[in-house]
């Protein structure tokens, strides 16, 4: 029996399939359908086949853990605000390491908002746009 997305926020809006390192290392997130909703399990499927194939792939999710379950290397999904989140995260941390810093463990500004905080600081100093 399948629940509807409205009672599931994360299946409310589109998602992104973000897929392993081990699928070539080309992590571009690809836009996917919900198919089918089950009390644990959702199938999602590509919106649109990749460039010279003429099907579209589909993948059997995990909703509790928003992977295939497969452990380390798994393929997981993420709604588009997480991938902003995650980006976010990401340019922050190559943007502190550029300007040479390194936050220890115990560090206030060690937490996700708090990196993000710091680097737009600095930024703005520098005269740059936030993150």
């Amino acid at each position: 029996m399948g629940t509807s997305t409205a009672t599931h926020p994360a299946l409310a809006t589109q998602l992104l399939v973000v897929p392993s390192i081990c699928d070539g290392g080309d992590r571009t997130p690809i836009p996917a359908d919900v198919v089918r909703v089950g009390r644990y399990w959702i199938t999602l499927q590509e919106v649109a086949p990749r460039p010279g194939f003429s099907s579209r792939r589909t993948w059997r999710m995990d909703s509790r853990t928003q992977d295939d379950g497969t452990g380390m290397y798994a393929v997981r999904y993420v709604t588009p605000e997480q991938h902003a989140a995650d980006q976010r995260d990401t340019a922050a941390d190559a943007y502190l390491k550029q300007a040479g810093i390194r936050l220890l463990d115990g560090c206030a500004w060690r937490s996700g908002e708090g990196r993000i905080i710091l680097a737009n600081l600095l930024r703005a100093h520098e005269g740059l746009p936030p993150l």
